[in-house]
């Protein structure tokens, strides 16, 4: 769920939130709080806070700018190319993203499951 250009309480609300459920554990991820909500089967609940990277996210303009989060990924890229690793994700996790994502497609369409393809 993303939230943009809306007048909202965002002490109350994040502007992007991810929630992941399973029936062994949820993981709800927060941003710009930049903390995850984290629960798992036969564990107690627990808040993780990333707040320690605030730096590398916010370098601009406070919590409003995402020319940190374009940093990060350029010096990931750039120390992979300088160690001699690949990058990811590569181009095989984008084609999977997409194969997917046309399955969701397909399956909305047809009211029915649909295999993703192995590449």
């Amino acid at each position: 769920m993303g939230l943009y250009g809306l007048e909202q309480p965002h002490q109350n609300r994040p502007w992007i939130e991810v929630a992941l459920y399973g029936t062994t554990g949820t993981f709800i991820a927060k941003y710009p709080q930049l903390e995850s909500l984290v629960k798992y089967e036969g564990e107690d609940e627990r808040i993780e806070s990333y707040f320690e990277d605030i730096y590398h996210y916010f370098q601009f303009e406070g919590v409003n700018h995402h020319a940190g989060e374009f940093v990060n990924y350029t010096e990931y890229f750039a120390r992979c190319l300088v160690r001699g690793e690949k990058p990811m994700p590569d181009a095989e996790d984008g084609f999977k993203t997409m194969a997917t994502l046309e399955a969701v497609r397909e399956s909305i369409k047809k009211s029915s499951p649909i295999k993703v393809e192995n590449l």
